[in-house]
């Protein structure tokens, strides 16, 4: 129940429209004001092709992960999966964000060792599989 709870996958419509509202983003409130480093982005490229990649993005703000998603698709780059606060999968975020990859994890486990157990199994399984 618990890797039940968290499962997410990309795809279907649901994540196309996931996708769409990052490229709108990208293109409208962050016009301008997003600075990438061609460079950078083929360095990240070629670690992505030899090993499983983590981003941490800044938490300032919940449109960070989503404006990344955009960048990220731009450069050819694989989706990838996010973590995220099981307080917002209420619907339609709930659905849609899974299917864009979003994890929804709850905000305290510390005390549930079977919840701990299945995310560290569950993240482990995505990067053994390069997601």
């Amino acid at each position: 129940a618990d890797l039940k709870e968290m499962v997410a996958t990309h795809g279907g419509p649901a994540g196309d429209v996931f996708l769409h509202i990052a490229r709108l983003f990208d293109r409208t409130s962050y016009r301008g004001r997003i600075q990438v480093d061609p460079g950078q982005v083929r360095a990240l490229q070629d670690l992505n092709r030899r090993y499983p990649v983590a981003l941490l993005p800044s938490h300032r703000s919940y449109i960070d992960p989503v404006v990344l998603a955009s960048v990220l698709q731009r450069a050819g780059l694989p989706p990838t999966y996010k973590l995220g606060g099981i307080n917002v999968a209420f619907w339609p975020m709930g659905p849609m964000g899974r299917r864009a990859g979003l994890i929804f994890i709850r905000r305290s486990f510390r005390d549930d060792p079977v919840y701990k157990l299945a995310l560290r199994e569950y993240v482990g399984w995505l990067a053994e599989h390069r997601q």
